[in-house]
């Protein structure tokens, strides 16, 4: 029990110190992680380091399948799981790999890590993105369309 409770004192430092070492200008991160940037900029100040700017986005779903974020079951993509998210050095040829395999259930838009991908990462960057489709499938899909959904 005393190993977990000098854990929760030792633990957040842990998160922070690698913003120090590499004397980083940014942080970011989900906002999962915005309590440690928040605890380095606190420490910058009693330490005499510089205050990294901190970038917070939404956490995004693994590709493996996850509940809805506001659910209990929600899992989040993460760095000790390679296949549950792409990462930033992922090869072109990995990317599609992943996104080929990711768990993308019909029709259902909530929970469904393929389509937050899409809102939170391609869509901003989009104009207009159409989808050519048969008819028999629902016919031609664009993210307008799936915006006016969300």
């Amino acid at each position: 029990e005393a190993d977990k409770d000098f854990g929760k004192y030792i633990y957040p430092l842990m998160q922070v110190t690698d913003i120090f070492r590499l004397e980083v200008d940014i942080c970011m991160g989900g906002m999962d992680q915005r309590h440690a940037h928040m605890l380095a900029r606190d420490i910058a100040d009693k330490i005499g380091a510089k205050k990294a700017i901190s970038l917070h986005g939404p956490l995004l779903g693994s590709l493996k399948g996850n509940g809805r974020m506001d659910s209990e079951n929600f899992k989040k993509m993460s760095k000790s799981d390679p296949d549950s998210g792409i990462l930033i050095n992922d090869s072109p040829e990995e990317i599609k790999r992943k996104i080929s395999n990711a768990f993308c259930p019909i029709l259902q838009v909530a929970g469904n890590p393929v389509f937050e991908i899409a809102k939170y990462v391609l869509f901003p960057r989009l104009q207009n993105m159409e989808i050519k489709r048969p008819r028999k499938k629902r016919g031609n899909y664009n993210n307008r369309k799936y915006l006016a959904t969300c």
